[in-house]
């Protein structure tokens, strides 16, 4: 895994091979699918409740803790004082910022239209890779990529929530940005860490400086509930 992340500059077409899937890869395939696409749904039950800034806390909180058991389990070090920089970089484009824009999306964005609109993420990535590592983009790219903007702009017009939040549909887009910009970071790394390290200390290095952030939004909803529970017992005594 750690080989196919490094010198990409030296790669070319013959590199890549097509190959047949088997009912296994298909059973992984789709299981990866409903696990990611149940993300979306998560985020938009949880966003109205906890707000962005705390659920993005605590979905970095739970996968850098289940990601250590993971690590501890596998014996894989993430050898921090190496890769840091990775860490950090990763960290912020595929899970400090695409998190926070997600769950702000989620407020106002159903499920569905957030899925879709993170399908932008390929596009922006190729984007991304042509502009910084200066790869020439085919016509079959180019019309490739010109349909799954195309798809894209479709589904979101129709959407009415969509047509009256574009602050949130922008923040979805950035978050696709952010992962395409994560994607094509990971192909500059001569030397990176595994595929594990590099998730788990992504997941590290999201965390700092949030957790202040987090006991303060706790703390407001913890009062903001209080005073509606009161207001609610003062209503009903003058009843």
């Amino acid at each position: 895994m750690a080989d196919a992340f490094a010198q990409p500059q030296n790669r070319g077409p013959q590199y890549f091979t097509i190959c047949s899937m088997t009912p296994a890869n298909l059973i992984q395939l789709f299981a990866l699918a409903a696990i990611w696409g149940a993300s979306f749904l998560f985020m938009r039950i949880a966003a109205p409740a906890l707000g962005p800034i705390l659920l993005t806390e605590l979905r970095l909180l739970f996968a850098a803790g289940f990601l250590a058991l993971a690590a501890a389990a596998w014996r894989q070090p993430l050898d921090a004082h190496r890769h840091w920089r990775v860490y950090l970089v990763l960290g912020l484009f595929n899970s400090a910022l695409p998190f926070l824009l997600l769950s702000f999306a989620a407020t106002r964005l159903s499920a569905s239209l957030m899925s879709i609109i993170n399908a932008m993420a390929p596009v922006f990535a190729a984007v991304v890779a042509a502009i910084w590592l200066r790869e020439s983009l085919s016509v079959r790219t180019l019309t490739g990529l010109l349909a799954g903007v195309s798809g894209v702009a479709i589904l979101v017009g129709y959407d009415e929530h969509a047509l009256q939040s574009k602050l949130a549909v922008a923040a979805a887009l950035a978050a696709s940005l952010c992962y395409g910009i994560g994607s094509v970071y990971t192909r500059t790394i001569v030397k990176p860490p595994p595929s594990l390290a590099m998730a788990h200390g992504s997941m590290w290095a999201g965390l700092p400086g949030r957790a202040v952030v987090a006991a303060g939004a706790i703390r407001a909803a913890t009062t903001s509930n209080a005073g509606y529970l009161a207001g609610g017992s003062r209503a009903r005594r003058r009843l």
